[in-house]
């Protein structure tokens, strides 16, 4: 279901914002996570009524009987890092932590390693259902990831522990229901109502911190329809016959968008943007801050040092690939960047 282009134009959604220029969790702007599209558990909604614990997708989409709707729901999922260094004579043991103490960095060698986060990439998506189905019983689907805990030792080239990084993902349970009515007045032309809901249950919802329940809620959560044998109706600017309409649909901190020209798939973004947008050809790939000028971003990075390097990649599998690749980009590719010019 996902084209080239909606994967791109997902992922360039999905990570906005993910690290910002200088791109070490140091920096002030990416020791905390800022996303959009938050859904927070319901118990701590209830503590904190302006933390949404769902999000809610509604749309029109014209179809027959052979109609069949198929949904994908992506978004990301915190991993806390951080690091032990080893006391002296302290016990080396990757399950304890008697004998360390935590530190914000941790130099191994020749590699310099920081305490910090970094987001796994979900996804959960539904079969095809048949429009029918979702009329009469409508659908429900599961989001379950359980919690993980990791240790891993550091050592130093003679081969001596210095120290221990352990990881940290919490679990995280939830649900999408997916019901379909049928438009008063229009045959065959159908509501989508789809809606993403965190049920994870919290220790203490009144007093966690907002970056701890960061940990237990859905980060940049994007929701993906496609209409198989289908054809969605712009919410963006619906025709005149269709405004009416249109504006019965209740999208909760999302907007959902036509994507290709068959108007068969909708993006439901928390970042609005327009129907049919399109990425620039131009463009080398994530550089997480669709914001910002690509050139200058990929001049900057250039001038990182290689020890600033290593801290970046070591802090994040996602920034490593991204400085891998603009380290790739040749100088035809940045003079592509420079500016273009179109006629209108």
């Amino acid at each position: 279901m996902l084209t080239l282009m909606l994967e791109q134009l997902t992922r360039a959604l999905l990570y906005e914002g993910y690290a910002l220029f200088p791109y070490k969790r140091t920096a002030t702007k990416n020791m905390k996570p800022v996303p959009f599209g938050v859904v927070y558990p319901q118990h701590y909604n209830v503590h904190h009524p302006e933390a949404h614990s769902h999000l809610q997708t509604e749309c029109i989409v014209k179809g027959n009987a052979d109609l069949e709707m198929e949904i994908k729901v992506r978004f990301l999922h915190l991993r806390i890092k951080n690091l032990l260094e080893r006391l002296e004579d302290g016990i080396v043991d990757e399950g304890e932590e008697n004998g360390f103490h935590a530190v914000a960095s941790l130099k191994s060698g020749d590699e310099n390693f920081v305490s910090g986060w970094e987001a796994i990439e979900r996804e959960v998506v539904s079969s095809n259902v048949p429009i029918s189905q979702l009329v009469q019983h409508g659908m429900e689907c599961r989001i379950e990831f359980p919690e993980v805990r990791e240790n891993r030792l550091l050592y130093n080239p003679a081969g001596e522990v210095v120290g221990k990084q352990t990881s940290e993902v919490s679990s995280l349970i939830g649900l999408i229901t997916i019901l379909a009515r049928p438009v008063d007045g229009w045959e065959n032309f159908f509501k989508i109502t789809v809606k993403v809901i965190n049920t994870t249950r919290v220790k203490n919802p009144d007093t966690v911190s907002r970056d701890e329940i960061f940990k237990q809620s859905f980060l940049s959560t994007h929701t993906i329809l496609h209409a198989s044998g289908g054809e969605f109706i712009s919410v963006f600017a619906p025709d005149e016959q269709w405004q009416g309409v249109v504006a019965q649909c209740q999208n909760i901190n999302t907007w959902p968008v036509l994507v290709d020209q068959d108007n068969s798939t909708m993006l439901s973004s928390p970042i609005i943007i327009y129907d049919h947008p399109q990425m620039a050809p131009q463009s080398t790939g994530d550089l997480f801050d669709s914001t910002e000028i690509e050139e200058a971003l990929l001049l900057h990075v250039a001038m990182l040092s290689d020890a600033e390097k290593k801290t970046i990649a070591n802090s994040d599998e996602k920034l490593r690939a991204m400085l891998e690749k603009a380290g790739q980009v040749t100088p035809q590719e940045l003079m592509n960047l420079h500016g273009i010019l179109r006629e209108v």
